[in-house]
Formats: C-alpha cells, sequence, structure tokens
C-alpha cells in the first residue's frame, strides 16, 4: 500500500486480486485511491482459472501483471501471457531454497516447473535480495537481463518524530525496564520459541529485562502457554498486529531480535536500524539487510544468543540512524520512482514491439492511466495483513 500512496496516479494505477472473501486491512484506502479490488475465492476451489482469466481481460486487459506469490507466479506468467497481458512481472521477497530442497518429490516437481514458467513467460523478474533472487531465477539470474534486485521500500518519515514516553506507560512496561523486541506473524518461520526460551534465561539474570511480542498468528496461544511454562509470562507482552509500529521501535524497545528459520529481506529489521536499535539476526538472513552493519549482529540460531543480548544493554540506540536510511534505496520516495520507471521502461519495450505487429489498440491509445493487476497474493503486509496485488495502468 505505501507505493499505492506514493506513486504517480496519473501514470500508474494500481489494482488488486485477492483469494480472500473477508475485507482486507487496506481495503477501504485502496478503494479511495482508485484501485479496483478483484475476490477470486481460493485457487484450489473449481472455477478460480476462469475467474481469473476474466480478472486479467477486465476493462479490455491489464498492461501490467506484477505478482507477488513466489512459485507460484510461474502459473501467474503462463496465464497473463495467454490473456495478451505484454508486461509480466514476477517478484520474490523471500529465500525459499531450504524449504524447497527439503520438500516432497511432488513440491520439488512444482517448484521446477515454475521456475521453468517464469523463464519463459515472465518480462521482468525482480527480488528483494540476491538469496530471494537466487531462489526463484536459478543461480544464473545475473546473466539475464530480465532479472534485477530492487530493494523493498520503506516510508521512513515516521521515525523522525520526537521521543514518546508515553508509549511504555500504555502498555503496562516499566519506564526503567530494558526492553527486547520482535515484529512479525507469530508463525513457526519467525521461531518466537527461540526468542522466549533464551528471554527466560535473560530474565532470571535481569529481573527488569521484559520482552515486547509485536504481531499475530496461529501460534499465539501456544507462545503464550510457552511463556507461563517458562515463567516469564508477566514480563512477555503479546500486543497484536499494531499500526503504530514506528512509535514502538523508537518508544518501547532497547534491542531488537530476529531468530527466524527463514527470510528474505526483512522490512522490521530495517525499520528497527532506522529506530537506531541494536539487533541480534539470525544468519540465514540475507546480509544485504544489514544497511547500518554495526547495529546487527548475524548469529547462528543453533547457539544460545542470551550473552550476545545482554552485552546489548551496554550498546546505546544510535542516534540520527534514520537519516542515512532515508538515503539508502529502502527509502520509499527512491524506490517508489525505481519502480514506476520499471513499469514504464518495460510498457515502453512492450508498446514498440506491437506496433511493428498490430495497429494500436484502443486500451494503448486512451488517456487514462495504466492499471496494474498484482497478483493473486494474501501476502501480509509487514506487521499486519494486507492485500494481493497486481499492477494495471501507465498513461502514454
Amino acid at each position: 500500500m505505501s507505493m499505492s500512496r506514493s506513486i504517480d496516479r496519473n501514470q500508474i494505477q494500481f489494482d488488486f486480486a485477492i483469494e480472500s472473501a473477508s475485507k482486507g486491512l487496506f481495503e477501504d484506502e485502496a478503494r479511495s485511491l482508485g484501485a479496483i479490488i478483484h475476490r477470486l475465492g481460493k485457487r484450489n476451489r473449481p472455477g478460480f482459472r476462469q475467474r481469473l482469466k476474466r480478472c486479467l481481460r477486465h476493462r479490455g486487459g491489464y498492461r501490467i501483471v506484477h505478482s507477488h506469490h513466489n512459485h507460484y507466479s510461474g502459473y501467474l506468467m503462463r496465464l497473463a501471457r495467454s490473456c495478451g497481458v505484454p508486461v509480466r512481472i514476477t517478484h520474490s521477497h523471500t529465500d525459499s531454497s531450504r524449504r524447497d530442497r527439503r520438500g516432497s518429490w511432488g513440491r520439488r516437481m512444482l517448484v521446477a516447473q515454475s521456475h521453468r514458467w517464469i523463464q519463459h513467460f515472465a518480462t521482468v523478474g525482480l527480488a528483494a535480495s540476491e538469496p530471494a533472487a537466487d531462489s526463484l531465477f536459478g543461480p544464473h539470474w545475473r546473466r539475464d537481463g530480465r532479472f534485477r534486485i530492487m530493494h523493498c521500500s520503506i516510508d521512513f518519515e515516521p521515525f523522525c518524530r520526537v521521543g514518546n514516553p508515553g508509549v511504555r506507560q500504555r502498555l503496562g512496561i516499566p519506564k526503567d525496564a530494558w526492553v527486547i523486541g520482535q515484529v512479525g506473524r507469530l508463525a513457526d518461520v519467525k521461531n518466537h520459541r527461540f526468542t522466549l526460551e533464551n528471554f527466560a534465561t535473560i530474565h532470571q539474570r535481569v529481573p527488569n529485562a521484559c520482552l515486547l511480542i509485536v504481531g499475530d498468528g496461529q501460534q499465539r496461544e501456544s507462545l503464550i502457554s510457552l511463556a507461563q511454562a517458562l515463567e516469564c509470562s508477566d514480563r512477555t507482552f503479546f500486543i497484536g498486529n499494531r499500526s503504530d509500529v514506528p512509535d514502538l521501535l523508537l518508544n518501547a524497545m532497547d534491542a531488537y531480535v530476529m531468530p527466524s528459520h527463514a527470510e528474505g529481506l526483512p522490512l522490521a529489521l530495517l525499520e528497527a536500524q532506522a529506530a537506531g536499535l541494536p539487533c541480534i539476526v539470525s544468519d540465514v538472513i540475507a546480509r544485504e539487510a544489514a544497511v547500518l552493519p554495526d547495529q546487527v549482529q548475524f548469529r547462528s540460531i543453533q547457539e544460545s544468543w542470551v550473552d550476545a543480548l545482554l552485552a546489548l544493554r551496554a550498546q546505546p540506540r544510535r542516534r540520527y540512524a534514520v537519516t542515512t536510511m532515508m538515503q539508502t534505496d529502502f527509502s520509499l520516495p527512491i524506490g517508489t520512482q525505481a519502480l514506476q520507471q520499471i513499469y514504464q521502461d518495460s510498457l515502453a519495450i512492450a508498446w514498440n514491439a506491437e506496433s511493428r505487429s498490430a495497429v494500436p489498440t484502443e486500451t494503448q491509445t486512451n488517456n487514462q492511466p495504466t492499471r496494474i493487476n498484482p497478483p493473486i497474493v494474501n501476502r501480509p503486509f509487514p506487521k499486519v495483513p494486507a492485500m494481493p496485488s497486481w499492477v494495471s495502468s501507465v498513461k502514454r
């Protein structure tokens, strides 16, 4: 949604295709920005292919499809090609290579087929990190001019605000507490169990330590039970999904952890750095995520993090870290401009190819913005559930 808010909507208009029947958290805002919401239903239900094709042909057809659906993107690229969509973009956000290698024979076959379709039908491939690119595009993607790295973008303006000392009080966290934080959905891949086990030992050695867990998910109840079993539940705060994450990072936390089993290039870690927090993260996370290397330690989750975390008590919060972050390609204005340029360049190539073989259609010559239909993705937006997306509109 951050891109939808900041992109030039006279040139590009995003529409969204979603599987969920329930209303998305950002749906009203998306509609207010001119988006059309296509509800397709679950992909394993009868008629899904037909509904998807009708979506792709909506209003005479989309000019761009931008898929964020990892391996399922191969099928989407193939179907978009059959529907005459000239620009087909697949976007890899995570490194799933370990899971793919350990998957069943059937999963490995599906992944291999998806890779072939992406190679054959995608006109552009974007990846949030080099490991994410290796995972979806293969080890030789650098030799193919279609594939490139495009870091995800963040609006860093909220991290420029002055301190808000009332945040801890509203959460019930003591003012003098030393607070370790973790932001992300409560799922196995995020490895909150590891965080809780390490925190239980820390709490015994530092009585004023607290753990603040931001996010929600299927593991919520089991993690609360684990905190009770480890006898640290009175100092562990599960606060669910929040819209004030920058405030929490700036004013409620003193250190940040991310012991994930797998990640692409996590936006939450970039936000923690913008807030000036010292961070310890698992060594599976892309090294590109350490924009401020003196703030980020990479460690194996096969060993205890207790001593490393306790050492962070002596490491002060980095002042003015956000100023540095705003000058990188992770900054929303820079990323938005880069994405818009990719769309327009890709359309120019497609239009030139079409002009050599066909008479311009009404879609090509009208004065409407290019509608972009993002893919059928029910990916959550960082910290809170969000809608999927395709791409659909660039004005010539």
